[in-house]
């Protein structure tokens, strides 16, 4: 019956954060370039939605889709990087553990060994996510329209807005 329970307090944090979700007029992150090979076992570049290469045979690994002019590519070792989205590639920010998309200039990650933070488009921190309403964070969704699930450590759901603020407490 806990596990039902868990289930069931996930399922209304989501449809929760769905019913605020559909009222948000926030952009979910409009996709500006997806990831292309230009032969079967070539290397990854970057095209836009018309046809127009912003860069090919750039990285071995395949890259997210590139949302705020950013994007991420997981690296050898199984961390991510985050480069900006030029003909010359850059990379910003630190080395990642885990790493979800942007959507309205921010994105949620988590550099080896540390919490889930909130970063700019710049890499840098808006918000450490260890603790909301007073309970240890086990993990953070993707956002979407504005709003991200998390889980606390002792399998709790609530909601948080782009700014980390809580929305429904866990």
């Amino acid at each position: 019956t806990i596990i039902l329970m868990r289930q069931i307090s996930y399922v209304l944090a989501v449809l929760t954060a769905l019913l605020f979700a559909s009222s948000s007029k926030t952009d979910n992150g409009k996709v500006e370039f997806i990831p292309f090979q230009e032969t079967a076992d070539g290397q990854w570049g970057m095209i836009s939605l018309d046809g127009k290469v912003l860069f090919s045979e750039e990285f071995k690994n395949k890259p997210t889709v590139v949302r705020d002019s950013r994007f991420f590519v997981q690296t050898a070792e199984g961390g991510w990087e985050m480069f900006d989205a030029t003909e010359k590639p850059q990379k910003v920010g630190a080395d990642y553990a885990h790493v979800s998309g942007f959507r309205n200039g921010v994105a949620l990650v988590a550099e080896k060994g540390k919490p889930v933070s909130i970063i700019d488009t710049d890499g840098k921190t808006k918000k450490v996510l260890d603790k909301i309403e007073g309970k240890e964070v086990d993990g953070v969704r993707t956002f979407e329209k504005g709003y991200a699930v998390f889980m606390t450590v002792d399998s709790l759901f609530g909601v948080i807005d782009q700014s980390g603020d809580c929305v429904i407490k866990p």
